[in-house]
């Protein structure tokens, strides 16, 4: 004969039981029915395109003159791991002085061989005027600072006054010789820099690749290589290469 006290201890255990078990099954179901589930978000690829304009290019202009030391200038500059040391020569080696920058007057933006660039005409503190010209390449305006102070590898006055046989590459103006000025038998140039006082007489051997027209032109800037030769005790300026026309790289 089963004792009451067992008997009702079995079935408060069975009864435990069966409300455990039914609360588990409920969170499962509940689990499944109320789980939120992760959704995927597709991810946007958002692509600005930045527009060359005035506004862009006389901000870089700003910079490079505002700029507190050379890594901020070179930094402006087009070509700037070419034309850093480049830089550094011609303002420390060299000690030229870098201008203050007085206003930024209005440019204008044309497509040259294929590239967008900007052009301004300085004016500069206190006083005097110089142009630039800046390249678009693609994201940002880049200062084309060999064309903005004619770089050459030599300053035009010492080169003139020395006349070294070595040869140096030059930005300078070429011209048609003046009635008079000709020397017979070779094909001769006018050359002229920014810090000229007067035209140099270039002679340019027939093996000089020489493509410049000066059909209406005056003046036309080029880069080129030069020399002097000696002959007959005199020192005589030679064009011995023509690079490109203009002064930008």
């Amino acid at each position: 004969m089963t004792r009451p006290e067992a008997s009702t201890g079995t079935t408060r255990f069975v009864a435990w039981l069966l409300t455990f078990g039914g609360i588990v099954i409920l969170s499962v179901w509940l689990y499944g029915t109320l789980q939120v589930k992760s959704v995927s978000v597709p991810k946007l690829e958002v692509s600005i395109t930045v527009q060359p304009t005035l506004e862009a290019a006389r901000e870089v202009v700003r910079r490079y003159f505002e700029s507190p030391d050379d890594e901020g200038r070179i930094g402006c500059l087009h070509e700037m791991n070419r034309v850093g040391s480049l830089w550094r020569d011609f303002y420390h080696q060299r000690a030229k002085s870098l201008p203050m920058l007085g206003s930024i007057p209005t440019g204008e933006m044309v497509t040259h061989e294929g590239r967008v660039m900007a052009f301004f005409t300085l004016e500069l503190s206190p006083g005097g005027r110089q142009p630039m010209a800046l390249i678009w390449e693609g994201d940002r305006f880049s200062i084309d600072w060999e064309s903005h102070v004619a770089y050459g590898t030599m300053d035009w006055i010492e080169w003139v006054e020395s006349k070294p046989t070595e040869p140096q590459i030059l930005r300078v103006y070429l011209s048609e010789p003046g009635i008079g000025n000709e020397r017979s038998g070779e094909r001769q140039v006018a050359v002229e820099h920014r810090d000229s006082l007067r035209p140099e007489l270039a002679e340019t051997p027939a093996t000089v690749d020489f493509t410049i027209g000066f059909q209406g032109r005056q003046r036309v800037p080029v880069t080129a290589e030069f020399q002097f030769q000696e002959r007959s005790g005199n020192r005589i300026l030679i064009l011995s290469r023509l690079i490109h026309e203009g002064w930008s790289h």
